[in-house]
């Protein structure tokens, strides 16, 4: 069922492997219910889980590395504890991955109309800021991966998030992807997960795939670091201050 080739590929391009580990989770689906969660720092065994669970799973990849010591075990399906990471547990940012989708009804796929605006829209904004264009099944990720991660420690979090927060903002006041139908989203999410591409889309009932790549840069990381916000503000309010 997977393009295992391109499953391949995606581990790869998630460049994880000097920061952290690969977290992937199997979501059951007919429950929608997390049916499994690992860590992985294996090409080969991270590849053979999502062969094994795509049959009966959707299979996401977190977009950020996971600490080494998030997990003791490494490169195994749990089916018991199901461990996810969140957000605070994110110590590299190694790129931000902007989710385009169709605005329509929950759990329903996306017309074939609807799919082809969110990957020509994805193109478009690709020709401003570069990234790589995938083919999520139903939308597309406009994925922008940096050449030098951006360190989250607790005494820069929030101003780090609240710095990806303001660039999406600014970005989506550009594009205003609402006016395709259209909604974006996902990159101050810092343990947010992505469709593994080379899978199947069981509720698209469509392999995801690549679509466009280009040359990574620092482009788009320089940028988010140089949004101005009130550092002192974001850091009383989340509580952050030393």
């Amino acid at each position: 069922m997977i393009e295992e080739e391109s499953v391949r590929q995606f581990y790869r391009r998630l460049n994880h492997k000097d920061y952290g580990l690969t977290e992937l989770v199997a979501i059951d689906k007919t429950t929608k219910e997390i049916a499994a969660t690992g860590f992985f720092d294996n090409e080969d065994d991270f590849t053979a889980a999502c062969r094994a669970y795509n049959q009966r799973c959707n299979v996401y990849a977190g977009r950020n590395p996971r600490p080494f010591s998030f997990s003791g075990i490494r490169n195994f399906m749990n089916i018991v504890q199901r461990k996810r990471a969140r957000d605070r547990d994110i110590e590299h940012l190694t790129a931000v991955s902007l989710d385009i989708d169709p605005v329509r009804k929950k759990d329903t796929p996306s017309a074939k109309e609807q799919h082809q605006e969110a990957i020509r829209f994805a193109l478009e904004m690709q020709w401003d800021i570069g990234g790589d264009v995938d083919d999520s099944g139903n939308g597309a990720y406009l994925w922008i991966p940096f050449v030098t991660p951006i360190e989250v420690a607790s005494d820069n979090f929030a101003v780090i998030k609240r710095k990806c927060e303001v660039w999406q903002a600014m970005l989506k006041e550009k594009y205003k992807p609402e006016e395709y139908g259209l909604k974006v989203d996902g990159c101050f999410d810092f343990s947010r997960i992505k469709r593994v591409i080379g899978t199947f889309n069981h509720k698209a009932e469509r392999v995801s795939g690549f679509v466009k790549r280009s040359e990574a840069n620092d482009k788009i990381r320089n940028e988010i670091l140089s949004v101005e916000v009130d550092e002192v503000e974001i850091c009383k309010s989340k509580k952050t201050c030393l």
